[in-house]
């Protein structure tokens, strides 16, 4: 055999073998980036084009089944594909973390449903990213899932696991943040599995006595009803209800305690029945009037309507089928104090607020009680129905017993309060809610809570009541033992000690947060982009006719605390801390100044042996507001200073 031969057939073999290798390597390659059936992200290893769609202002975005590349407040960066290997690298990030993001929208999260993400990448030396799975602006940009990654050098594969606990979201994005560095990060893949399921109930192994369920129960309610108002005559029931005058300056607290902005009436204007219903209506007039030798000025009139003394119950069913007005500003609510309020004054009262609903989230109630340890925070649960309340009647009902109070709409249960919780949580003296109790009808206009109507809200708004009832549970017969918590609705106690703000990110919009808007003033608050902002054209008359506040935090005498949080604002001006007490006496009283560049601010709250609200003031200051202008507050934190 001739040397040209031998050749001929040894560059043959070589050929055949690293044709096989090929083809070997070829497989392997595709086994490794087949995408992942359970997977519920598309296009996960970058293989395909991204979608040039925008997200609205309210984050909404459809990204076509594969991502988008974003930037924004001021963020800028790169986005590159180097074969499956998707490259993000931060050119600008004078921004929050989320200011370069890669998004993949819309996502289904189903409630309960328990979920693995996966995400394989590296960095130039050592970073974080941030994966958030959350809602979009219309729901308050919530977090249902949300970790902090510290990337190497190395490619390496990290995972999480959360757990869906609020409603199915349909529209629910994965978001990826990259503007915490600007070292470039590379990512091979990103997955997210539902791998599980999580049952309703929630067993407390440690109490076994608690053996008795919400299901077990509802076996042996018998519900006879025992009175009930269907406004079926021609005038209000004056002996069941009572009209309360004012805006509460009479009983020591203008504006009802609240800083609402109406002053309630007894005129037919208000209030009055029509085609079997009770109209409960709020009206843009001005009321002029003085108490005490102090005069008194609203914009507004409406009506309170009360049982007290004529109509109250202890435990049973209370329900009421209501239509709720919607809009900035209007706060509607059906609750109920206790009969000895006058001798016990509140909160030693008790009240359970059956129904509130703030009417620039048209999506959502609350249910709350509140006792002497809990006070105006209270115990607060709350369901986002995902349909605007106010456009149908709803029905809204609390079943009352010894050991617990439950709150429901359409009879779907989202908010329970256990006696044995509350023991161990505040103590036996928190649980007054034990004695007669009356009814309350009303709406208000304005207040710490909804803030105040802008140019959006138009009047007359109506708050319209089908029927009232109450009922006893007439069988005796029970189940033995504590009925466990078996409802994912019931959310923690706001606490009343030191431990921090409730929402402090802003990543859950206005949750937790009060707002205040004189009527002498002109400020918008909303949350953008998991900031508070306050949008003023004018400053009003008085530093607190704008303010931004959470409390009351109970503080104890001998510790120091302190206050932090981040703030800009579009002009050079002044902002003033407060720490004032259920008195308004003013135990930190500090003007800080601030501008256009994003200011981290502390103080030192000391000496303090009280309950007290912080409060952020952006009134009067003798700041020169001649345009309007915005303020940025973020990253509201107080913690106790540790020896």
């Amino acid at each position: 055999m001739n040397q040209k031969l031998k050749f001929s057939m040894l560059l043959g073999f070589l050929l055949v073998i690293g044709v096989l290798i090929g083809i070997l390597l070829f497989n392997s390659i595709g086994k490794t980036i087949t995408e992942n059936k359970n997977n519920l992200l598309f296009n996960s290893q970058f293989s395909n084009v991204l979608s040039t769609n925008v997200p609205d202002t309210h984050g909404v975005v459809n990204t076509e089944k594969s991502w988008i590349f974003y930037t924004n407040s001021g963020a800028e960066g790169i986005y590159e594909l180097v074969g499956n290997v998707a490259k993000v690298t931060p050119t600008n990030i004078d921004s929050p973390p989320y200011g370069i993001q890669l998004i993949q929208s819309p996502i289904t999260v189903e409630k309960l449903g328990v979920y693995k993400v996966s995400i394989t990448a590296k960095t130039e030396n050592e970073r974080n990213i941030t994966i958030k799975i959350g809602a979009t602006g219309n729901k308050g940009w919530k977090a249902y899932g949300i970790k902090d990654i510290t990337l190497t050098s190395n490619y390496e594969t990290y995972e999480f696991e959360f757990t869906m606990y609020d409603e199915t979201d349909t529209s629910s994005r994965f978001e990826i943040f990259f503007a915490q560095n600007e070292q470039p990060v590379w990512i091979r893949n990103v997955s997210m599995e539902k791998i599980d399921e999580e049952e309703p109930t929630i067993t407390l192994e440690d109490l076994s006595n608690r053996v008795k369920t919400e299901i077990d129960e509802d076996k042996v309610e018998e519900w006879e009803l025992v009175w009930a108002d269907e406004f079926e005559g021609d005038t209000i029931n004056l002996n069941y209800w009572t009209f309360e005058i004012g805006n509460g300056a009479e009983k020591g607290i203008p504006g009802w305690g609240n800083n609402e902005l109406e002053y309630y009436t007894d005129s037919p204007n208000n209030a009055y029945i029509e085609d079997g219903h009770l109209i409960i209506q709020a009206l843009k007039e001005v009321k002029n009037f003085s108490y005490d030798g102090i005069n008194y000025t609203t914009e507004y009139t409406s009506a309170r309507m009360i049982t007290q003394g004529k109509v109250n119950t202890t435990y049973g069913r209370i329900e009421a089928r209501i239509k709720v007005p919607s809009g900035q500003g209007i706060w509607p609510a059906f609750w109920m104090l206790g009969e000895d309020i006058e001798t016990v004054g509140w909160p030693q009262s008790g009240e359970i607020d059956i129904l509130e609903y703030i009417g620039s989230n048209v999506t959502e109630i609350h249910g709350t009680v509140h006792g002497p340890v809990t006070a105006g925070p209270g115990i607060n649960g709350h369901i986002d129905m995902g349909i605007d309340l106010s456009k149908d009647f709803h029905v809204y009902a609390i079943e009352w017993d010894e050991d617990e109070v439950e709150f429901y709409i359409d009879d779907i249960l989202y908010h329970i309060v256990n006696k044995d919780e509350v023991d161990l949580e505040y103590g036996p003296e928190e649980w007054v809610y034990d004695h007669d109790h009356f009814l309350i009808l009303n709406l208000a206009v304005g207040g710490n809570w909804p803030g105040s109507p802008d140019e959006t809200t138009i009047f007359p708004k109506q708050l319209i009541v089908d029927y009232i009832r109450m009922y006893k549970d007439v069988n005796q017969n029970s189940i033995d033992g504590e009925e466990i918590v078996d409802t994912i609705y019931e959310l923690p106690a706001k606490a009343p000690g030191v431990e921090s703000f409730v929402n402090g990110t802003f990543d859950e919009g206005k949750q937790d947060w009060n707002s205040y808007v004189h009527f002498d003033a002109e400020a918008t608050f909303e949350v953008i982009d998991g900031e508070a902002v306050y949008t003023i054209a004018k400053d009003g008359g008085e530093d607190y006719s704008i303010h931004l506040y959470q409390g009351p935090f109970l503080f104890e005498s001998g510790n120091s605390y302190t206050l932090e949080f981040e703030v800009r604002s579009t002009i050079e001006r002044d902002l003033l801390v407060v720490v004032d007490n259920s008195d308004y006496h003013r135990y930190i009283n500090k003007k800080v100044s601030i501008g256009e560049s994003m200011r981290t601010v502390k103080v030192a709250i000391e000496s303090i042996s009280d309950e007290a609200t912080i409060k952020l003031l952006l009134g009067e200051l003798g700041n020169d507001i001649k345009e309007s202008m915005t303020i940025t507050i973020d990253n509201v934190k107080l913690y106790e200073n540790k020896n």
